[in-house]
């Protein structure tokens, strides 16, 4: 009985050592991950940033996917409607000021990317006008792509704005992008 004991013990210990090994390879595993992921979130921003043409919609969902804040998602409530008021009354350069306000937040903020080309077109600022365009555009695609904007598979929105940007803009007939 002593001896089976002791063979219990022993059985538990190396379990409980090759237990650890695992539990701490995949911790490693796991910073690795991380690691790549935001180095490559980095990379892909970079490209974002610079327009590059080869950027994919699947690039960009991730780094939607990157930029998630559940807490997030009401946070600019009421900033499409200032914006929407500014446009209407012609105040195009405070509408820049709240769409880089946005952008420094979020780089992939639909609201910002999207009302800061129309105001930079209507003050004739064309330096950059199409990269602004095609990042407004790819993430409006990215967004498309990532649900059927339904109950059951919704469009991956990162606030309400995105959401109202969406609809407002978008979903009227006629309106093309």
């Amino acid at each position: 009985m002593h001896h089976g004991g002791v063979f219990s013990w022993k059985l538990a210990h190396i379990e409980k050592k090759e237990t650890m090994r695992i539990i701490f390879t995949i911790f490693i595993a796991l910073i690795v991950n991380i690691s790549f992921a935001q180095n490559e979130n980095n990379e892909l921003l970079n490209r974002f940033n610079k327009c590059d043409s080869t950027i994919t919609t699947n690039d960009v969902l991730t780094l939607l996917f990157h930029y998630r804040k559940i807490e997030n998602k009401t946070k600019n409530n009421g900033v499409l409607e200032e914006i929407e008021k500014l446009m209407k009354d012609s105040l195009f350069s405070k509408v820049e000021n709240i769409c880089n306000e946005l952008l420094k937040e979020n780089p992939l903020n639909h609201t910002g990317l999207y009302f800061l080309t129309i105001s930079q077109l209507r003050m004739n600022k064309k330096d950059n006008l199409q990269c602004q365009w095609n990042k407004a555009e790819i993430v409006y695609k990215a967004i498309i792509k990532s649900g059927k904007g339904t109950k059951e598979q919704p469009y991956f929105t990162l606030d309400i704005n995105y959401s109202k940007t969406l609809v407002s803009q978008f979903w009227t007939e006629g309106t093309i992008i």
